[in-house]
């Protein structure tokens, strides 16, 4: 039996680089989570057999070795082989580690100046406040960082503080736990992007309990959030697209909210939501305030708002099902 060992000495976290991984390869973190989703419920990574060595084939793709098999490199390499392609790009351009490569990941990272960050544990990374969802996780034996020291890598897959990750390790691609393949004295987050913002859905009243779905600009789901105790629901680490919010009011009844909100910096866009019955003041609502809407029974009333408050001009759209 493994046991993972946690390191107690101090480490410096903050690094001073100029590129996120996925700049360095030339894709979008938005089509590189795309791709991603896109098998995240499927068999074309997913149950995978691990096997030690240079393996970089996947069940729904076994070009490389003739039959499907990966390591954890392997899996990494192919993803992003696959979104370097997907760019339009030619990945024998980049070096891409893996087990027959020439360099290693680290040198990869500091060659290129590409943003990452050391922890102690998987604890301390996942309480940094800047893991997002697609993020690398390299696990490294000991804190020299060397080639031979690094025994586990795979793609973050949480929300940025829930315990998650995508990688080929022990009898097959998962999805679980961050989980090392040894012992584990330090643990590097690398950078994927960090083109992203932010969405915050306010209620009129303290109420919780109010679900809301975002999908992306080719109607993928993105998420669901469901309002806390104070009538509040965000949408965090957003890759820069234009998003349509609904109301789910059952699994298959679902209305539409708004369709136009475009995420094109790291700022919060904030939207907030008057429900029947109240006033259509709205309190501790921020001046970043875009959009508010009145809602009533199968129809909404889009107010324009002005550092805050609502405005006088109004414009009445049907609720549209989505199912």
């Amino acid at each position: 039996m493994l046991l993972t060992i946690f390191c107690i000495f101090p480490v410096n976290a903050d690094t001073n680089k100029t590129q996120t991984l996925s700049q360095y390869y030339g894709f979008t973190y938005r089509d590189y989570l795309s791709y991603l989703k896109s098998h995240e419920q499927d068999t074309y990574y997913l149950t995978t057999p691990y096997v030690s060595g240079d393996y970089r084939s996947p069940n729904g793709d076994t070009s490389f070795n003739g039959t499907a098999a990966m390591n954890c490199s392997g899996f990494l390499w192919h993803v992003i082989k696959s979104c370097i392609e997907n760019a339009g790009g030619n990945y024998e351009d980049f070096d891409i580690p893996c087990f027959s490569s020439r360099k290693n990941w680290m040198q990869i990272l500091t060659d290129n100046n590409i943003e990452y960050y050391i922890y102690r544990s998987k604890q301390e990374a996942l309480a940094s406040g800047r893991l997002q969802q697609g993020d690398i996780i390299m696990m490294f034996t000991n804190e020299n960082f060397k080639s031979d020291s690094l025994n586990h890598i795979g793609i973050y897959w949480g929300d940025g503080k829930t315990d998650v990750l995508w990688h080929s390790g022990f009898e097959e691609n998962q999805i679980s736990e961050i989980t090392s393949m040894g012992d584990m004295c330090r643990i590097a987050v690398v950078k994927i992007s960090n083109d992203t913002g932010s969405l915050t859905v306010k209620l009129s009243v303290r109420q919780t309990g109010y679900t809301f779905t975002l999908t992306d600009s080719d109607g993928i789901l993105v998420d669901e959030k469901s309002t806390n105790l104070t009538g509040i629901a965000t949408f965090l680490n957003l890759p820069y697209d234009t998003y349509t919010l609904y109301q789910s009011i059952s699994t298959n009844e679902k209305y539409r909210i708004s369709d136009t909100i475009k995420i094109d910096n790291s700022e919060n866009i904030e939207i907030a939501i008057i429900l029947p019955g109240h006033s259509s003041t709205l309190e501790n609502t921020d001046t970043s305030a875009n959009l508010a809407v009145l809602q009533t029974d199968k129809n909404m009333f889009t107010f324009l708002t002005d550092n805050g408050s609502i405005s006088l001009q109004r414009q009445e759209q049907q609720w549209k099902d989505f199912k």
